[in-house]
């Protein structure tokens, strides 16, 4: 891969998180104030406790990716596998016991593509192995 593509892959994902995070700090907003003056982001299929649980993992996932990356922290890629694989169990758990709507499987298959995609970048790209300052 080219090393220009390599880091703009790179700087796209920390916009991702950056993202995700704000996602997250407003789907706590809205749990805290029932009637936003902004359109809700939060599904109102999923309680009180789903969203919670939804919003503390992406918030979590999303601060953990980008300190990480920002304090190049060695155990950045296992450790958003491990978010990756809470964030799919979630999902899966929202697809198949709450979400009603046709294309929920395909929107689920969707998501796990998109972290598998995350995760093989972050374990064959050469400037994250070099930023976090491990082999391959």
């Amino acid at each position: 891969m080219p090393r220009f593509a390599d880091r703009a892959i790179a700087a796209l994902l920390v916009v991702v998180h950056a993202g995700l995070l704000v996602w997250a700090l407003v789907g706590f907003a809205e749990l805290a104030w029932p009637v936003p003056p902004w359109p809700r982001l939060s599904n109102p299929l999923f309680s009180g406790t789903m969203l919670l649980l939804q919003w503390t993992v992406v918030a979590a996932a999303a601060v953990t990716y980008l300190v990480g990356y920002a304090s190049r922290w060695a155990g950045l890629r296992r450790a958003m596998v491990g978010w990756y694989v809470v964030m799919a169990a979630i999902c899966a758990w929202q697809t198949f016991f709450i979400l009603e709507h046709s294309a929920r499987f395909a929107q689920m298959a969707l998501e796990y593509v998109e972290y598998a995609v995350i995760t093989l970048y972050l374990y064959r790209s050469p400037h994250i192995r070099e930023r976090l300052s491990v082999g391959a």
